[in-house]
């Protein structure tokens, strides 16, 4: 879980959220400074950071991790996870822009909060409009006045115009963008020959000499394993799910919190056309509605099919997610057979046909009964396996034993006197227990003198706590005990290394002019020409090695060259027969997609840069031992961080 959470938390915010989330932050709190007082966390220039701004932010932020995670997730394992240190740099950034806009001179007019205020979806009725009641009425709650509040929208209203303002002159250089458009669609045809194992007609006999002489060299993987006796305990959420049936009100209250799921929305099938001008649109637009056909006038103008112009059935809140809010309403507000006027976007023109509606339906409770109870069941294992752990940690710190804490928690340590790093025991036998499998890597890293940890699975949610008792060192077994297997090494490698001459020979064959199906019907091998492939998807093919795929991208046209086959036991001579570049095009759906990807990295790395030099020329001060206190309660009574001393 841990491992999860702070991959979360490391994942890159693009700067379209960046822009879009600031002003949010003046409602949750991680702006900072309305009416708030406490000890100071951190300075940035004039801006203090509190801990009651950390608290609230830190709050906020697990909202989103239990909704993403389960509700089990507790304040302790997110700052292990690095949660607090994470809201404290967002908080820091924010201060840090708000000093520079301070120092610039910006601030929102009496206009843009205005505007700003009316849309923040905090502030709308049951109708899903803004009033000025509802609006009163969530300041009132939050303990804010009306000229507090609004003061720290004018603030978050400057820093996006100090954002906007660094990053909007940020243009992809139409060089870049055309040279990297046609390396990523060029496409490329192949012959390929095989040459295989049997190409190697001759079998290698050794000598009694070579054999030994073999064995010296490569005595060490003729060795008994080491082998270790270890004893283990492993816990999972199942060890701790309930097993018993749920009452009727757990399952109705488990229902009503998880409603949302089991509705599924009205949906819309539609086609989406996208064009590089305004005039293109109202052009598709006004043929399609004289009554010319939508397939044949998008062809015209896009050289697209109508199937390649499908869109994915989508609701409402899924057209705001994967397009936006003016997108939604426009294909929702359409008729069926209709087209939507042409709708602006950061680099093109988007126009929507409706072909469907889809109505969506909702599933009972007794639909879904097997579910919840599923659900409920591995939540309480969850909620068990971390209250276990801990225990564990707590016996670990007091100096119990491996056996003693797992008597504590309920459960039986397990000892296996002797196990390899392939799980079998000295008898040549696999041992039956199963669990430790996934461990083995783990077992064969201790040491007998290793302190107890109780360490989680970093594949799974399982916890597991390990005890070297002895180690058994590898012991070198004699010649004439495993000379057969020598023998048959030998003959493998030697084999490999004949094979290896072919292929040799094979491609100076085809680099001096011989045909690949003559080469391959000479070593036994078969010929075939491939299908075309582009370069950016080359290597998502089932049928193509990443090895041949590199391969097939690397050489110039009519060049051949030579690659092992994916299983390692033959060759593959590879001749590149066609090269076909894609040129740019503006009306081409990837094209654009490229041009819109390139231009929100170029503003995130414009950001980046602008958002590290500011702090560099900041004088930023964080209380260390503040942060990691603030949410010890003993701290708190002790220094009385959150009562304004």
């Amino acid at each position: 879980m841990l491992q999860k959470i702070r991959k979360s938390l490391g994942s890159t915010i693009m700067f379209g959220l960046l822009v879009l989330l600031i002003a949010s932050f003046a409602l949750w709190g991680a702006g900072g400074g309305i009416g708030q007082s406490g000890a100071i966390v951190a300075t940035v220039g004039s801006q203090e950071i509190s801990v009651i701004d950390v608290r609230d932010a830190f709050d906020g932020e697990m909202t989103r991790i239990r909704e993403q995670y389960g509700p089990t997730v507790t304040n302790q394992q997110a700052l292990q996870a690095g949660v607090h240190r994470q809201v404290l740099s967002q908080l820091i950034l924010n201060a840090a822009l708000d000093e520079e806009a301070k120092n610039l001179g910006l601030l929102g007019s009496d206009e843009e909060v205005r505007i700003w205020v009316r849309q923040m979806e905090f502030f709308f009725d049951l109708t899903g409009k803004f009033t000025t009641t509802a609006y009163e009425q969530a300041l009132t709650n939050r303990g804010w006045t009306k000229s507090d509040f609004e003061g720290r929208v004018r603030i978050d209203i400057a820093r996006q115009q100090l954002v906007e303002g660094i990053t909007e002159t940020a243009l992809v250089p139409a060089i870049l963008q055309d040279t990297l458009f046609s390396y990523r669609k060029e496409s490329r045809k192949a012959e390929m020959a095989t040459i295989p194992a049997t190409a190697v007609t001759t079998s290698p006999n050794p000598t009694e000499d070579e054999l030994l002489a073999f064995y010296e060299l490569s005595k060490t993987n003729y060795s008994t394993p080491e082998y270790r006796d270890i004893s283990y305990l492993i816990l999972g959420p199942t060890d701790f799910a309930r097993t018993d049936d749920f009452t009727e009100e757990e399952l109705q209250a488990e229902y009503d919190r998880r409603f949302n799921e089991f509705v599924i929305p009205d949906r819309r099938a539609f086609h989406v056309v996208i064009l590089r001008t305004e005039d293109q649109g109202n052009e598709l637009v006004e043929r399609v509605n004289a009554g010319e056909d939508f397939a044949a006038v998008s062809a015209e103008l896009t050289g697209l099919t109508e199937e390649e112009l499908l869109g994915v059935p989508s609701s409402y809140t899924e057209l705001i997610k994967d397009y936006s809010e003016r997108a939604a309403d426009a294909v929702f507000k359409a008729e069926i057979g209709g087209v939507t006027a042409p709708l602006e976007t950061l680099v093109s023109w988007q126009i929507f046909r409706i072909s469907e509606e889809i109505p969506g339906s909702e599933k009972t409770l007794e639909e879904v009964r097997g579910d919840l109870s599923e659900t409920l069941a591995a939540e309480m294992g969850i909620e068990g396996l971390y209250n276990a752990a801990q225990v564990v940690d707590d016996e670990i710190v007091a100096g119990a034993s491996l056996e003693e804490i797992a008597e504590i928690v309920g459960f039986s340590a397990v000892h296996i006197p002797a196990v390899s790093p392939q799980g079998q025991t000295p008898e040549g036998t696999i041992i039956s227990n199963i669990e430790i499998f996934p461990y083995l890597q783990q077992v064969f890293g201790l040491h007998p003198d290793d302190e107890l940890e109780f360490l989680q699975n970093p594949q799974g949610d399982d916890f597991y706590l390990i005890r070297i008792n002895s180690i058994t060192e590898p012991v070198e077994l004699p010649f004439e005990e495993v000379k057969d297997r020598v023998r048959q090494t030998w003959i493998q490698e030697e084999s490999v290394k004949l094979l290896s001459q072919i292929a040799r020979q094979a491609l100076s064959a085809a680099e001096g002019g011989e045909s690949l199906q003559s080469i391959a019907s000479r070593f036994g091998g078969i010929s075939f020409e491939t299908e075309r492939y582009v370069r950016d998807r080359v290597y998502t093919q089932q049928d193509l090695s990443r090895e041949l795929a590199s391969l097939m991208f690397s050489l110039k046209l009519g060049e051949v060259g030579i690659e092992q086959d994916a299983r390692g036991t033959g060759y593959i001579l590879l001749k590149v027969l066609e090269v076909t570049e894609q040129l740019p095009d503006d009306l081409n759906f990837e094209y654009q997609s490229l041009l819109a990807r390139l231009s929100v990295e170029l503003k995130n790395d414009i950001f980046n840069q602008f958002q590290k030099n500011l702090q560099n020329d900041l004088n930023i001060e964080i209380n260390e031992e503040l942060l990691e206190g603030m949410f010890d309660p003993d701290f708190q009574q002790q220094s009385g961080v959150f009562s304004g001393q």
